[in-house]
């Protein structure tokens, strides 16, 4: 700063922060955040789920060998993960951010996240 202290952000430079967006009809995985290239990574910092369908939704976020299921989704309803400092997931290496839930029904997932080297 002005001052000469060092600033630090949260998670990553601007260049290096992530965004997907995705409408998921169904049980098969699509993907959130394309992979990032060779040797990086996806930290996920937050999630945002709507739902518009009639029963509960389990959301499960994958990227690479290990899956997580990060939430239930309440019928025409949905919810908010927000990881503060600690990333709420890391993918793979050069593995895509994907997204599926239990049961045929529609949704919308947000991520936000950053690259980073491994």
């Amino acid at each position: 700063d002005s001052l000469g202290k060092l600033v630090t952000l949260p998670g990553a430079v601007n260049d290096l922060h992530l965004n997907g967006q995705v409408a998921v009809a169904g049980v098969a995985a699509v993907a959130l955040i394309p992979a990032v290239g060779s040797g990086r990574r996806i930290a996920v910092q937050s999630i945002l789920v709507t739902a518009s369908a009639s029963s509960i939704i389990q959301v499960i976020i994958s990227g690479g060998p290990s899956s997580r299921t990060f939430g239930y989704a309440s019928p025409t309803g949905g919810f908010a993960l927000n990881a503060g400092g600690a990333p709420l997931y890391i993918t793979s290496a050069s593995t895509a951010l994907s997204v599926a839930g239990d049961v045929t029904a529609t949704f919308n997932v947000f991520a936000s996240g950053y690259s980073l080297s491994n």
